[in-house]
Order: C-alpha cells, then sequence, then structure tokens
C-alpha cells in the first residue's frame, strides 16, 4: 500500500493531488494507494480511498502499514517515516506554486538529503512515478538510525550528576 499525506496546512496540494492520481492510473501493479488530501481542491479519483483527514490513530495506522510513504516536507511525517523504516518520498510544498507561504520544506528536506538520509527528495512531480520505482532500495542502501535511545540515556546520566 502507498499512503500519501499533504498534512494540515490550509494552502491546497494539487500539484501532488493530481500526479499522484495520475500515477494511480498508470500504476502497472495496481497497488492500493490511500490518500490523505488536505484543503486541496483536486481530489484523486483513480486511488483506493481519499480522506481531507485521518484521525491520528489512522495516520499511524496507515502510515505502519504502508509499503511507501509520499508526503510534502513536513519534519514530523518525514521522522515518523523513517523511523517507522518505511521508503519515504518527499514532495515538498513551494511557495512558487502557492502550496505554502515560504519554501521551509523544501529547505528543510534538501538538509535532511544532504545528510544522506534513506529518502527521495522530488520537486517536480514529473519525478514521482521513478521515485515509487526506486523507494523500496532506499532502506536497504541507508538504513535509518535513530539516536533518541542514546540522546534520553546521556541526559539521563547528566541529570543524575546535577541532581
Amino acid at each position: 500500500m502507498i499512503f500519501v499525506t499533504v498534512g494540515t496546512h490550509e494552502q491546497p496540494f494539487n500539484r501532488l493531488m493530481k500526479a499522484i492520481d495520475e500515477f494511480a492510473v498508470t500504476d502497472r501493479r495496481q497497488e492500493e494507494i490511500i490518500v490523505q488530501y488536505g484543503f486541496s481542491t483536486e481530489i484523486p479519483k483513480h486511488v483506493t480511498d481519499a480522506q481531507a483527514f485521518f484521525s491520528n490513530v489512522e495516520m499511524n495506522r496507515l502510515i505502519s502499514k504502508a509499503r511507501i510513504l509520499i508526503t510534502h516536507g513536513g519534519p514530523s511525517t518525514i521522522i515518523e517515516g523513517l523511523q517507522l523504516k518505511k521508503p519515504t518520498i518527499v514532495v515538498p510544498r513551494q511557495k512558487k506554486f502557492h502550496e505554502h507561504v515560504n519554501d521551509h520544506q523544501l529547505l528543510f528536506s534538501k538538509e535532511m538529503e544532504k545528510l544522506d538520509y534513506p529518502m527521495i527528495v522530488i520537486e517536480d512531480v514529473v519525478n514521482l512515478s521513478a521515485a515509487i520505482d526506486e523507494a523500496p532500495i532506499l532502506l536497504k542502501k541507508n538504513p535509518f538510525c535513530s539516536h533518541t535511545e542514546e540522546f534520553n540515556r546521556e541526559l539521563k546520566q547528566m541529570l543524575d550528576q546535577m541532581f
């Protein structure tokens, strides 16, 4: 299953919605595609399910179940996908397409990509199909390693020493 999420920002993300709908029509695997389209006005018609919003519990379930996660450039969703070891394709919202007020998603995503996180950042949705084909090998090449436990352990040691 491919899960697509655009987050809760109030500007439409029609560019991604059109691209995923076109992909669904031509997908030779006929894979289940579930889309959270937010405030987009272009609602995909050829996907398995498309809803404006899902509950937090359902979002977590869908990300966990997904074979591939396609997300906007929101840090929380990107990190969640990586932590769950999901091949993650990031399509950052861009100001020039009136998808956001600035390009912070693009800048953040590109910085993560430079740091070699196992994700694909695509700026032009014409590359979406190729990214979906490439995504399954991402985690084999460079698995995501979370340092949260190490950080928490070191923080606890510091606090124990202070108090």
